[in-house]
């Protein structure tokens, strides 16, 4: 038993202020945007670092460029103007069928979506996250969330090892940062 922490075959816990799991579109601008408003965040993905931001099939985003859509520090202009991301500006239907009870329909579509490569946008997603200063941990499977009366911090497993970690007493987050350096923070990737 680890004497630190109480537990049986964990390590020692470190400290984040916010800990978000998952490194998709969604876990990406979370962790942004606490990083940008000035919190310490560790950002986990269970895939690796050469396989994170992969999903099994493409995606169509609305108006990537429009700000009220994508608020926060990602920078949506930046990652649709990749003509490796940005596929298809030119959606003009949708089709959906399910072959198993034998329904097709086609849509027309006309409000302006565009077809993504999923692996680059999720690759460059990632990259503006830790750009901001978010640690990230790759191939890493959290697999449990530790809580009493709320969240205090998840159990995690990377090449067979489990590892504790959980944010310190809640503090407020400045959502007007100042920092000494004018240098940019810059994430680590394990």
């Amino acid at each position: 038993m680890d004497s630190a922490t109480g537990r049986t075959g964990t390590k020692p816990s470190t400290d984040y202020e916010i800990i978000v799991v998952g490194g998709g579109v969604a876990g990406c601008f979370a962790a942004a945007t606490a990083a940008d408003a000035g919190a310490e965040v560790l950002q986990i993905e269970r895939k690796s670092a050469e396989n994170a931001g992969h999903i099994a099939c493409g995606d169509a985003m609305k108006s990537p460029t429009d700000s009220k859509r994508y608020p926060g520090p990602i920078d949506m202009v930046a990652i649709a103007g990749n003509d490796d991301i940005l596929v298809d500006e030119n959606i003009d239907q949708i089709e959906w069928w399910d072959e198993e009870i034998g329904v097709r329909k086609v849509l027309p579509y006309d409000s302006g979506s565009n077809v993504i490569d999923r692996y680059e946008f999720g690759q460059a997603l990632l990259r503006q996250t830790a750009d901001l200063g978010v640690e990230q941990r790759f191939a890493t499977v959290v697999n449990d969330v530790l809580q009493d009366d709320q969240v205090e911090g998840v159990r995690a497993v990377r090449d067979g090892e489990t590892s504790t970690t959980s944010p310190p007493t809640p503090r407020p987050v400045s959502r007007n940062r100042t920092t000494s350096s004018s240098a940019p923070r810059t994430g680590r990737c394990y």
